[in-house]
């Protein structure tokens, strides 16, 4: 189990960052881009900040910055992209604070 949190923690990272791109894309592309930009913009300082936290190895902030991520970005996709990264959130969560009670370290 202590080997699958660094894989999880990229995915995580490399998700967020590709919904991120898709939902400037959307905006970008649309008519009305500029209904959209505030959320997008938050977004992408919630990105900001899951990187700082994926690169200082702290687990909330990287978790915080997911879940903004996820939710302030607008997707023409729907809800199920949505949805799969919330599972890949709790699944990540859930083995990274199961690590880190067990053996005392992250990743």
């Amino acid at each position: 189990m202590e080997r699958t949190v660094r894989p999880l923690a990229l995915a995580c990272l490399i998700y967020s960052a590709l919904m991120l791109v898709l939902a400037w894309v959307a905006v970008l592309s649309s008519s009305d881009a500029r209904l959209y930009v505030a959320s997008v913009i938050a977004a992408t300082l919630a990105m900001v900040l899951l990187v700082f936290g994926y690169m200082k190895r702290k687990l909330w902030l990287m978790l915080t910055g997911v879940i903004a991520v996820l939710l302030f970005c607008p997707s023409p996709l729907g809800l199920w992209p949505l949805f799969a990264g919330f599972m890949l959130v709790i699944v990540f969560a859930f083995i990274a604070i199961k690590v880190k009670e067990d053996y005392g370290k992250l990743w």
